[in-house]
C-alpha cells in the first residue's frame, strides 16, 4: 500500500501527540484538516494532545478554540483536555476563565484531578483570591480529591499573605490529621509566614525544633530563616545561619547571598555588601538582576550614583539586561536626592532598553518634579538644551511658567518622554491614570499623545483614540508647545504632529468664528 506524500506521518495519531508534546504545534489546523484530508480523522486524544501543545506554548486562547472544535464534533473529552487550559489560564491570572472550564469540566461528567484543581487553586492565591481557592480545595474534599502537600503549602502561603495566622494554622492541623507530612516548601512557608508578620521567636522556635527533631530539611529552609533574621536586622545571626548550611554540606545559592546583601544595603553597610556578593563570585555562584539591583539600590540610595552605574555596566557585560525595577530604583533615588536631570537620564536609559514604567516608576518622577518646582530656578535652563534629559525638564519648566497645575505639567513631560521614546501605549496608559487622578486631558496632552501617534507611524488612527475639544486659552497657549516640541523633536522644522494640530487649530478658530488678528 502506498500512502500520499507525508500521509504517513500525519496519519499516525501517536505521531502528532510526539509533535504537539514537544512543543512543535505551528498550525494546528492544518494538521487536523491534513488528518480528515487523508481519511484519518483525529480523535479526542490527538485533540487533547494539540491543546496540551498550545497551552505548553503559551497560546491558551488558540488552544480553546480546539477544545471548542473538539466538542462540535461530539468526541468524548476527558479531564487532560481540560486540564492544561485551567493550569495555562491559572498561570496568565485569568481565574475566573479558568474557573468556567473548571466548572464546564465538572458539568460534562469529568470529576477534578488534582493536576486541575492545584493549578486553579495556585492562580486564585496569586490574584489574593485566598476564599475562592479555599472553596476550590472544598469543592475536591467533598468528591473525594485529597489535596498534596503542594496545594496545602499554597494555600498557607496565602493565608500568612493575607494575615490570616490562626486560618493557616488550622489548615496545617488539619493536613496532618490528614496523614499529608508537611515537606521543606511547607516548612519554608511557615517561617516566612512568622516572619511576614512580625513573629521572629516563633520562626527560631520552629527553625530549632526541626534541628532537634532531625527533620529533614535543605536550602530553601535555611533561605527563610536567612531572610526573617535581614528582615529584623540580625545580620550576624544571618550569617552564622548560612555558616551552618555551609558545615552540613550544603551550598548557598543565588537567594541566600541576595538575601544577605539586600540585608546589609537595609543596614547601609555597603562594605559588608560588597564583600557577600564578592564571595557569591568567588563561589561561581552566578549574581542576577535583582542580586545588582540590592547593591543599586544601596549605592544610589547613599548619593553614590557612579558606583551604581559602574554597577549597571557590570550587569550588562554578563549579558544581563536592568529591569523595571533596577530602573525604577535609580530615577526614585535621584528624585529624593532632588537630581532631576540625573533622573531624566536615567529614565531615558530604562525607555532606550525597551522597559516599561510601572505605577512605581511614575510615582517617582510624578514627585520629583511637582516637589521640584519651588527649586526649579536652580536648574540652568540654558544649560538644559542638549542635555539628554532637556526635553522631559524643559517642557515641565515652560508650563509651569505659563501657570499650568503641577501635577498636570508633569504627567504631560512625562507623556511626551514616552511619546518620543515610541511608547505610546505607555502613554496612553499614563493618561488614563491621570484622568483617574482628576487632572483632565488638555490641548498639550493632545498635542503630545498626537505626537505619539506620529512617530509611530500611525498618524491616520488618533482620531479614534483622542477628543478635540478645547477652549480658546488652550489653544493660543499650546501653540507655543508645538514649537518647542518641533525644537526638541526635529530640529526645528515642523513635525507631522505639529503640523497636524496647526490645521487643527485653523479649523475650530474658522468653526468656531474666533478672531485671533
Amino acid at each position: 500500500m502506498s500512502y500520499p506524500k507525508n500521509k504517513k506521518f500525519l496519519g499516525t495519531k501517536n505521531s502528532n501527540v510526539v509533535v504537539c508534546k514537544r512543543g512543535l504545534v505551528q498550525g494546528p489546523k492544518g494538521i487536523l484538516k491534513q488528518m480528515i484530508a487523508v481519511s484519518c480523522p483525529p480523535d479526542a486524544v490527538t485533540y487533547s494532545s494539540i491543546i496540551w501543545g498550545l497551552c505548553n506554548s503559551g497560546r491558551a486562547g488558540e488552544a480553546e478554540r480546539i477544545l471548542k472544535e473538539a466538542e462540535r464534533r461530539w468526541l468524548t473529552l476527558t479531564v487532560l483536555s481540560y486540564t492544561p487550559l485551567i493550569h495555562r489560564y491559572s498561570l496568565q491570572g485569568k481565574v475566573l476563565t479558568a474557573s468556567n472550564l473548571l466548572l464546564e469540566m465538572m458539568e460534562k461528567g469529568h470529576p477534578p484531578d488534582r493536576v486541575a484543581c492545584g493549578a486553579l487553586i495556585h492562580g486564585l492565591v496569586n490574584s489574593g483570591e485566598i476564599q475562592a481557592a479555599l472553596s476550590i480545595r472544598g469543592k475536591m474534599m467533598e468528591r473525594g480529591v485529597v489535596p498534596d502537600a503542594a496545594i496545602f503549602n499554597t494555600l498557607i502561603s496565602g493565608l500568612y499573605k493575607k494575615g490570616m495566622v490562626p486560618a493557616a494554622r488550622d489548615l496545617l492541623v488539619e493536613m496532618l490529621n490528614l496523614n499529608i507530612l508537611p515537606d521543606e516548601f511547607i516548612y519554608a512557608t511557615l517561617l516566612d509566614g512568622f516572619i511576614r508578620n512580625g513573629d521572629l521567636s516563633e520562626a527560631r522556635r520552629l527553625f530549632c525544633f526541626l534541628g532537634e527533631k532531625s527533620i529533614p530539611h535543605g536550602v530553601v529552609v535555611y533561605n527563610a530563616m536567612i531572610k526573617g533574621y535581614c528582615r529584623f536586622g540580625l545580620m550576624s545571626e544571618a550569617i552564622l545561619c548560612a555558616d551552618e548550611l555551609k558545615k552540613k554540606g550544603m551550598q548557598p545559592d543565588g537567594f541566600t547571598y541576595t538575601t544577605l546583601i539586600d540585608g546589609y544595603v537595609k543596614q547601609h553597610d555597603m562594605n559588608a555588601a560588597l564583600r557577600v556578593f564578592t564571595e557569591m563570585k568567588r563561589q561561581r555562584c552566578r549574581p542576577n538582576v535583582i542580586t545588582y539591583s540590592a547593591l543599586i539600590n544601596g549605592f544610589s540610595g547613599e548619593g553614590n550614583f557612579e558606583r551604581a552605574q559602574q554597577l549597571i555596566r557590570g550587569m550588562r557585560s554578563v549579558g544581563l539586561v536592568p529591569n523595571v525595577v533596577t530602573h525604577s530604583i535609580l530615577i526614585g533615588n535621584a528624585c529624593k536626592a532632588g537630581e532631576l536631570e540625573r533622573a531624566a537620564v536615567f529614565f531615558k536609559e530604562m525607555l532606550l532598553d525597551r522597559c516599561c514604567p510601572n505605577d512605581v516608576t511614575f510615582h517617582y518622577l510624578l514627585n520629583g518634579l511637582v516637589h521640584a518646582v519651588p527649586h526649579l530656578h536652580a536648574v540652568d535652563e540654558d544649560g538644559l538644551h542638549g542635555y539628554e534629559g532637556s526635553l522631559l525638564l524643559e517642557m515641565f519648566r515652560s508650563m509651569i511658567a505659563d501657570g499650568w497645575d503641577p501635577w498636570l505639567a508633569a504627567y504631560n513631560s512625562i507623556i511626551l518622554f514616552l511619546c518620543q521614546h515610541r511608547m505610546l501605549k505607555s502613554a496612553l496608559e499614563l493618561r488614563d491614570k491621570m484622568q483617574a487622578k482628576g487632572c483632565a486631558m488638555d490641548a498639550v496632552t493632545f498635542l503630545f499623545l498626537l505626537h505619539g501617534f506620529c512617530v509611530e507611524g500611525r498618524s491616520s488612527e488618533w482620531g479614534g483614540v483622542l477628543g478635540c475639544n478645547f477652549q480658546r486659552q488652550e489653544l493660543e497657549i499650546s501653540l507655543k508647545y508645538t514649537l518647542l516640541l518641533d525644537r526638541h523633536t526635529n530640529q526645528g522644522i515642523k513635525s507631522e504632529a505639529s503640523a497636524i494640530f496647526s490645521s487643527l487649530f485653523e479649523d475650530l478658530k474658522s468653526e468656531k468664528g474666533l478672531n485671533y488678528g
